[in-house]
């Protein structure tokens, strides 16, 4: 008996089972490879994570403050010196009126002052308003960008604007990229109050 199982441990021979030892001091270092092969893609996604996010707020800040111009010229808030009551607002003027919010994410307001493009124009309501498009291809479309003065009580008025944003990607899920320009982007329409409508209501 003892002869036989003498004889079954000769059936490896010593060259394979120092081979068998080898192939488990290599799959020690397997678990290194297989985490360089992993951090590379954990770390890209993290980074758009984090991309994406900061686009999302940026954009996101850019419209509120475009939104507070509004409300004020909604009030008919004066708002541009110089003005007159029949043109109380101007694409300028709000240009410089929403870039004095509170800054946006990696955009100064020096920045946005001396970039950002506004279209500030009347409209009829009645949908027979011919509305250029803000974009080309190549960027911002020069003939959309209406400059004349507008936004009396009663009024119908459009803002759209339009800001250079950093970008190191070729797309973004919140804003418009063209021309090589990532923009940041809003747009608002609304009837400027008419305070007199409201203050002549005939009470019975």
């Amino acid at each position: 008996m003892s002869s036989a199982i003498h004889r079954s441990r000769r059936c490896f021979p010593k060259p394979a089972i120092r081979g068998f030892g080898g192939l488990k001091r290599d799959a020690q270092g397997a678990t290194a490879v297989e985490f360089s092969l992993l951090f590379a893609p954990f770390v890209v996604a993290l980074v758009a994570m984090i991309y994406m996010g900061l686009h999302h707020f940026a954009n996101a800040h850019f419209d509120m403050n475009v939104n507070q111009v509004m409300k004020r010229v909604y009030e008919s808030t004066p708002i541009c010196p110089g003005s007159s009551p029949t043109a109380p607002y101007s694409a300028a003027c709000l240009a410089q009126r929403i870039c004095e919010q509170p800054n946006i994410i990696m955009v100064s307001a020096a920045t946005c002052k001396a970039t950002i493009r506004v279209d500030f124009r009347p409209l009829s309501g009645n949908g027979s308003d011919a509305i250029p498009p803000l974009f080309t291809n190549t960027g911002i479309n020069a003939g959309a960008l209406n400059g004349s003065a507008t936004g009396k009580p009663g009024d119908i008025v459009m803002l759209r604007a339009a800001v250079p944003f950093p970008s190191w990607s070729m797309w973004g899920p919140y804003g418009q990229k063209r021309g090589g320009t990532y923009y940041l982007y809003a747009t608002q329409v609304m009837r400027v109050r008419n305070l007199d409508t409201f203050s002549n209501v005939r009470v019975n």
